[in-house]
């Protein structure tokens, strides 16, 4: 695996580098630091894992509550055009007596 897929991940990632200044172990310390220099230059975002049951128990309860409101806009609706018929109906009537009376 590379060293993003090793490191990187849902976490947050520190990387200590230690090195020595001894000529012996120049090779180590040289692997060391390009090492610490390829971590350095990963990027990665940490997210924070969600609980599914909390998440879907808030969906439902946003579901449910819309739910709801559509059923509370429906009845409104339902009662306009009720009393918007209801006025007509009535205006008719009024009219169909003026006729009436006009007439007589």
């Amino acid at each position: 695996p590379s060293m993003q897929e090793s490191l990187g991940g849902n976490s947050k990632t520190a990387v200590v580098a230690t090195v020595t200044p001894s000529a012996c172990s120049a090779g180590e310390t040289y692997c060391t630091l390009a090492f610490a220099a390829g971590a350095k230059k990963m990027k990665c975002r940490a997210v924070v894992n969600e609980d599914e049951m909390e998440r879907d128990s808030v969906n439902e309860e946003m579901i449910r509550a819309l739910r709801e409101e559509n059923a509370i806009l429906r009845a409104e609706l339902d009662e306009s055009r009720v009393e918007a018929e209801m006025a007509g109906s009535l205006q008719s009537s009024m009219e169909m007596s003026r006729y009436h009376s006009e007439k007589v």
